[in-house]
């Protein structure tokens, strides 16, 4: 915090959000995801793959967001990134979350606040938290957007209305 706002962490230049709560969020759809591309147990790693990536290559949101969680654990950037580009395309709001974290970050993609804000604001208006309260710190730091003290606690508000942990502790210090 600096000036009463809350601003990125910097951890020695390299440029993190407080996201490892909202990104641990994408467990339970991971397993919705394969619950629904029918990968029950006894099935090999590679089986419950196959029957994701199919699912997936037919359209399934759920199941293109599981396989972008996948290879985002893994080496598979570009992957991850077509994939979420495919689920979050389709309105899923996590991956819609996970692409503007990828942009605000340049994780596998050129750092781009603006394209970021895009798709921060695309799942905040599907109530999802860590999107609320990342798209507030982009107007208080003005990173993609002009910033707007105004925004940033509407966003935050909205967040911590959620039990969101990171925007009721920003807001708690704004006030």
């Amino acid at each position: 915090m600096t000036d009463g706002r809350p601003n990125r962490h910097d951890d020695g230049g390299m440029r993190t959000w407080s996201l490892t709560l909202a990104r641990g969020a994408v467990v339970p759809a991971l397993a919705a995801a394969l619950l629904a591309a029918g990968c029950a147990g006894g099935q090999t790693s590679d089986e419950k793959l196959e029957n994701l990536r199919a699912r997936a290559e037919q359209g399934d949101a759920d199941a293109q967001f599981g396989l972008g969680v996948m290879y985002d654990g893994g080496e598979g950037v570009p992957e991850d990134m077509r994939w979420f580009r495919l689920a979050a395309e389709q309105s899923h709001a996590a991956a819609q979350f996970n692409l503007g974290v990828m942009y605000a970050n340049g994780e596998g993609v050129p750092e781009d606040d603006r394209e970021a804000v895009r798709w921060f604001r695309l799942a905040a208006e599907q109530d999802y938290a860590g999107a609320q309260y990342n798209l507030g710190l982009m107007y208080a730091n003005g990173e993609g957007v002009s910033q707007d003290y105004d925004e940033d606690v509407r966003w935050f508000r909205l967040a911590a209305e959620q039990g969101f942990a990171g925007a009721q502790f920003d807001l708690g210090l704004m006030y």
